[in-house]
Protein backbone atom coordinates (compact mmCIF):
# COMPACT_ATOMS: atom_id res chain seq x y z
CA UNK A 1 0.00 0.00 0.00
CA UNK A 2 2.65 2.10 0.89
CA UNK A 3 4.40 1.89 -2.27
CA UNK A 4 1.28 2.13 -4.00
CA UNK A 5 0.50 5.39 -2.50
CA UNK A 6 4.18 6.66 -3.21
CA UNK A 7 3.93 6.21 -6.98
CA UNK A 8 0.62 7.18 -7.39
CA UNK A 9 1.55 11.22 -5.74
CA UNK A 10 4.29 11.13 -8.40
CA UNK A 11 1.99 9.36 -11.06
CA UNK A 12 -0.99 12.17 -10.35
CA UNK A 13 1.29 15.44 -10.12
CA UNK A 14 2.88 14.50 -13.92
CA UNK A 15 -0.68 13.76 -14.98
CA UNK A 16 -2.38 16.42 -13.86
CA UNK A 17 0.85 19.20 -15.34
CA UNK A 18 0.82 17.42 -18.67
CA UNK A 19 -2.82 17.02 -18.95
CA UNK A 20 -4.33 19.91 -17.25
CA UNK A 21 -7.05 17.35 -16.85
CA UNK A 22 -10.16 18.28 -14.14
CA UNK A 23 -11.17 15.95 -12.19
CA UNK A 24 -14.90 15.69 -11.49
CA UNK A 25 -15.67 13.50 -7.98
CA UNK A 26 -18.82 14.71 -7.70
CA UNK A 27 -21.75 16.14 -9.88
CA UNK A 28 -21.36 19.63 -7.90
CA UNK A 29 -17.69 19.43 -9.29
CA UNK A 30 -18.54 19.64 -12.66
CA UNK A 31 -21.67 22.22 -12.34
CA UNK A 32 -18.98 24.04 -11.03
CA UNK A 33 -16.69 23.88 -13.67
CA UNK A 34 -19.48 24.66 -16.52
CA UNK A 35 -20.91 27.89 -14.62
CA UNK A 36 -17.10 29.27 -14.65
CA UNK A 37 -17.12 27.58 -18.61
CA UNK A 38 -20.28 30.25 -18.63
CA UNK A 39 -18.78 33.41 -16.66
CA UNK A 40 -16.30 33.29 -19.27
CA UNK A 41 -18.96 33.73 -22.23
CA UNK A 42 -17.89 30.36 -23.39
CA UNK A 43 -21.02 28.89 -23.26
CA UNK A 44 -22.83 28.92 -26.74
CA UNK A 45 -25.97 27.59 -28.33
CA UNK A 46 -23.17 25.70 -30.71
CA UNK A 47 -21.76 24.29 -27.50
CA UNK A 48 -21.71 20.33 -27.53
CA UNK A 49 -21.51 18.53 -24.57
CA UNK A 50 -19.92 14.65 -25.05
CA UNK A 51 -19.63 11.83 -22.49
CA UNK A 52 -18.00 8.20 -22.10
CA UNK A 53 -18.74 6.03 -19.81
CA UNK A 54 -16.08 3.29 -19.41
CA UNK A 55 -17.55 0.71 -17.02
CA UNK A 56 -14.91 -1.29 -15.02
CA UNK A 57 -11.93 -0.10 -16.51
CA UNK A 58 -10.14 0.36 -13.35
CA UNK A 59 -10.27 -3.63 -13.19
CA UNK A 60 -9.88 -4.65 -16.96
CA UNK A 61 -6.44 -2.64 -18.24
CA UNK A 62 -4.59 -5.36 -19.42
CA UNK A 63 -0.87 -4.87 -17.29
CA UNK A 64 1.03 -5.56 -20.10
CA UNK A 65 -0.11 -2.28 -22.09
CA UNK A 66 -0.13 0.03 -19.29
CA UNK A 67 2.76 -0.55 -18.09
CA UNK A 68 3.95 0.59 -22.24
CA UNK A 69 1.72 3.58 -21.90
CA UNK A 70 3.61 4.36 -18.50
CA UNK A 71 6.74 4.14 -20.06
CA UNK A 72 5.74 6.08 -23.16
CA UNK A 73 4.26 8.83 -21.10
CA UNK A 74 7.15 9.20 -18.08
CA UNK A 75 9.73 9.07 -21.34
CA UNK A 76 7.17 11.42 -23.85
CA UNK A 77 6.35 14.35 -20.76
CA UNK A 78 8.99 14.36 -17.94
CA UNK A 79 12.30 15.58 -18.22
CA UNK A 80 13.86 12.50 -17.96
CA UNK A 81 15.62 11.49 -14.18
CA UNK A 82 16.01 15.36 -13.96
CA UNK A 83 12.06 15.33 -12.75
CA UNK A 84 12.39 12.47 -10.32
CA UNK A 85 15.59 13.53 -8.08
CA UNK A 86 13.50 15.23 -5.79
CA UNK A 87 11.77 11.99 -5.41
CA UNK A 88 15.30 9.89 -5.12
CA UNK A 89 14.06 7.34 -7.96
CA UNK A 90 14.12 7.26 -11.52
CA UNK A 91 11.86 6.50 -14.32
CA UNK A 92 12.89 2.66 -14.81
CA UNK A 93 12.19 2.18 -11.02
CA UNK A 94 8.66 3.61 -11.19
CA UNK A 95 8.14 1.45 -13.81
CA UNK A 96 10.05 -2.06 -11.96
CA UNK A 97 7.93 -0.56 -8.74
CA UNK A 98 4.35 -0.57 -10.70
CA UNK A 99 5.37 -3.73 -12.50
CA UNK A 100 5.89 -5.41 -8.87
CA UNK A 101 2.57 -3.65 -7.27
CA UNK A 102 0.63 -5.09 -10.46
CA UNK A 103 1.87 -8.36 -10.28
CA UNK A 104 1.00 -9.01 -7.03
CA UNK A 105 -2.22 -8.40 -6.56
CA UNK A 106 -4.31 -10.94 -4.93
CA UNK A 107 -7.66 -11.68 -4.06
CA UNK A 108 -9.77 -14.51 -2.07
CA UNK A 109 -13.00 -15.67 -4.03
CA UNK A 110 -14.81 -18.48 -3.07
CA UNK A 111 -12.14 -19.75 0.05
CA UNK A 112 -10.08 -19.53 -3.34
CA UNK A 113 -6.46 -17.30 -4.09
CA UNK A 114 -6.56 -15.52 -7.36
CA UNK A 115 -3.94 -13.35 -8.95
CA UNK A 116 -5.36 -10.33 -10.85
CA UNK A 117 -3.63 -10.20 -13.61
CA UNK A 118 -5.77 -7.05 -15.16
CA UNK A 119 -7.04 -3.84 -13.85
CA UNK A 120 -6.06 -2.83 -10.07
CA UNK A 121 -7.74 -3.31 -7.36
CA UNK A 122 -10.34 -1.01 -6.06
CA UNK A 123 -8.74 0.20 -2.83
CA UNK A 124 -5.76 0.72 -4.33
CA UNK A 125 -4.05 4.14 -4.72
CA UNK A 126 -2.14 3.33 -8.20
CA UNK A 127 -4.84 2.22 -10.03
CA UNK A 128 -6.95 5.15 -11.37
CA UNK A 129 -3.40 7.30 -12.33
CA UNK A 130 -2.69 4.22 -14.20
CA UNK A 131 -6.23 3.95 -15.83
CA UNK A 132 -5.73 7.43 -16.98
CA UNK A 133 -2.60 7.15 -18.07
CA UNK A 134 -3.86 3.95 -20.35
CA UNK A 135 -6.65 6.00 -21.34
CA UNK A 136 -4.25 8.92 -22.07
CA UNK A 137 -1.76 7.21 -23.74
CA UNK A 138 -5.01 6.08 -27.16
CA UNK A 139 -6.56 9.76 -26.65
CA UNK A 140 -3.77 12.39 -27.51
CA UNK A 141 -5.36 13.87 -30.45
CA UNK A 142 -8.64 14.55 -28.55
CA UNK A 143 -7.13 16.37 -25.72
CA UNK A 144 -4.77 17.97 -27.83
CA UNK A 145 -7.42 19.72 -29.78
CA UNK A 146 -9.41 20.43 -27.23
CA UNK A 147 -6.63 21.83 -24.51
CA UNK A 148 -4.83 23.42 -27.21
CA UNK A 149 -6.44 27.02 -26.33
CA UNK A 150 -6.77 25.76 -22.61
CA UNK A 151 -10.85 27.46 -23.28
CA UNK A 152 -12.36 24.20 -23.50
CA UNK A 153 -13.36 21.79 -20.60
CA UNK A 154 -12.20 18.39 -20.85
CA UNK A 155 -12.63 16.67 -16.90
CA UNK A 156 -12.76 13.09 -15.53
Amino acid sequence: MHISDYLSKILWSIFDRVTHCQKFSQGADAVQALELYAQHNLLHTTTLFVTFTMDDLCTVFPHQETLQALKHFLHTYTQSDKEFQQYGISIETIIQLVRLVLENQFFVYNYKLYRQTAGGASGLSLTLPLAYIYLYYWEPKLITTLMKNKLEIFGR
